[in-house]
């Protein structure tokens, strides 16, 4: 029979060991929860990276839609006011996109410098022909395309220019903006008054474009 001393010795001796066994457990626990928080951390990681790499994705195809369409709005219009059979709609949609690929100006800008060229009465040849010659007078004047074609267009209008020589209108216009104190919607806004004039009387685009040169160096020049 055993005796106090080593029922109390073994009792200890549990003791420890189930201890040791605990702190031990503990320790397996806490190890656990430290690699699940980890675990966790780097989901939470992986899940806002590749939600800002989706949010990015989509935002790219969204704008690529957009652009699509306006592109396809844009083209339309022009078909609407030039009347273009589907061989001369596809003869523009091509110039088009070819500026768009080989440009700083995008498919649509060159959509929208098309029908301004378009309601001036260009047809499916000219607006093609004089599609670079308005590219370098917007690139020239750091305006857009639209707002470019619109400009030079009118000039033409005011003094009964035909659309083959909208390179010649072209060149005047870079020509007395890079020259004298003036820009190209300056010096579009005052050719509507002065070109009709100008025409009436028998003077030339050339002629008239330096007498306004004249005039902004002045400070002379009708203001837009």
């Amino acid at each position: 029979m055993a005796n106090a001393g080593d029922i109390v010795a073994r009792l200890r001796l549990e003791n420890d060991d189930f201890r040791r066994g605990a702190e031990a457990a503990k320790q397996d626990m806490d190890q656990m929860s430290a690699k699940a928080q980890e675990a966790s951390a780097s989901i939470s990681t992986i899940q806002k990276i590749s939600g800002a790499a989706f949010a990015g994705v989509t935002a790219t195809i969204g704008t690529s839609v957009a652009m699509a369409a306006n592109f396809e709005q844009g083209m339309a219009r022009v078909k609407g006011i030039t009347g273009a059979t589907d061989g001369e709609f596809a003869a523009l949609e091509d110039t088009a996109r070819s500026l768009g690929r080989s440009t700083r100006f995008t498919t649509q800008q060159a959509a929208e410098g098309m029908s301004y060229l378009a309601m001036a009465g260009f047809d499916t040849n000219q607006i093609i022909s004089s599609m670079p010659g308005v590219l370098n007078l917007a690139s020239a004047a750091q305006l857009d395309l639209g707002s470019s074609a619109d400009i030079v267009s009118n000039i033409m209008t005011g003094f009964g220019l035909s659309a083959d020589e909208t390179g010649r209108a072209v060149d005047v216009l870079v020509e007395t903006m890079t020259s004298a104190n003036t820009d190209l919607p300056q010096l579009g806004h005052a050719m509507k008054f002065v070109a009709p004039v100008a025409a009436a009387l028998g003077l030339d685009i050339e002629d008239t474009a330096t007498a306004i040169a004249k005039m902004s160096d002045a400070g002379n020049l009708i203001a837009a």
